[in-house]
C-alpha cells in the first residue's frame, strides 16, 4: 500500500554536477539521511520570475519530489510516497 504526505520543509541535499548533468545523491530531514538510488524526473517551473527546480527522485522505501529555488539557493523537500 502507497501513502502520499505532503511536506514542504527545508532539507540538506546532496547533488553531483558532472559533464552537464545534475543528480541527486541524498538527503537529510528531520536528522535522517535518505540515499537515493533513481533521479527519475527533472521539471523547471517559475516562481514569479524565478525559475525553480523540481527533481523527483526515489529509493526502496519511497518516492520523494525535491524543491530547489534559484534565487535564495534553498532546498525543500515538497512530497513523499511511502511504499508500505
Amino acid at each position: 500500500m502507497k501513502r502520499y504526505e505532503k511536506v514542504h520543509e527545508p532539507v540538506n541535499v546532496v547533488v553531483v554536477y558532472k559533464a552537464g548533468k545534475t543528480r541527486i545523491e541524498g538527503f537529510k530531514w528531520q536528522n535522517e539521511l535518505y540515499r537515493i538510488s533513481r533521479n527519475n524526473l527533472l521539471t523547471k517551473a517559475q516562481k514569479g520570475s524565478v525559475p525553480i527546480y523540481l527533481f523527483s527522485v526515489s529509493n526502496d522505501k519511497g518516492a520523494y519530489q525535491l524543491r530547489f529555488e534559484t534565487d535564495t539557493l534553498d532546498w525543500f523537500l515538497e512530497e513523499i510516497i511511502w511504499e508500505d
